[in-house]
């Protein structure tokens, strides 16, 4: 069943030491999965390379997995071969990502952040027609990538309130 999650936390090195890097492996509990798609079962790995060069200054390295399973529609839907044809043989897509941080503390009240990121999609679920019947079918033939920057900063004041600007591209 897919409604069992799984939680770990490990750390190599010593993370209570700001001078000294440090990895840290995360694999969160997921959500459960609705059972109607039993191959959904993955791991969701993400890992990151941290270190503190100072009090200030955090610098990351962190790396990726996940998926996404077909919606009950994709797989199961048919309307009596008027123009789609139903694919339960389809597969979780697939993602990669990487990404690169650097925080930096500006105040006591203040903090900026720069991230460069890469991702990679694999086996995406696209519609497209079939060949003997001429129906739409969704088949896992697509692939996507990308790269990007963003820029955040973050402020909060004595009251509590807090605000952040962020910009991406």
């Amino acid at each position: 069943s897919n409604a069992l999650a799984v939680g770990l936390k490990a750390f190599a090195g010593d993370a209570s030491d700001p001078k000294q890097p440090y990895v840290a492996l995360e694999i969160p509990p997921g959500r459960p999965q609705i059972c109607y798609f039993p191959d959904a079962d993955q791991w969701v790995p993400r890992g990151a390379l941290i270190w503190e060069p100072t009090s200030s200054t955090v610098l990351k390295a962190v790396a990726g997995k996940g998926f996404r399973a077909p919606s009950p529609l994709v797989l199961y839907y048919e309307d009596n071969g008027n123009s789609q044809l139903p694919n339960p043989a389809l597969k979780i897509e697939q993602f990669q990502t990487y990404e690169l941080d650097w925080e930096q503390i500006l105040s006591q009240r203040s903090r900026v952040i720069l991230s460069v990121f890469h991702y990679l999609g694999e086996g995406l679920i696209l519609a497209t027609q079939d060949t003997m019947t001429s129906l739409l079918i969704y088949q896992n033939i697509g692939k996507s990538s990308g790269n990007g920057l963003e820029l955040e900063y973050q402020y909060h004041d004595e009251s509590g309130v807090q605000g952040r600007l962020r910009w991406a591209h």
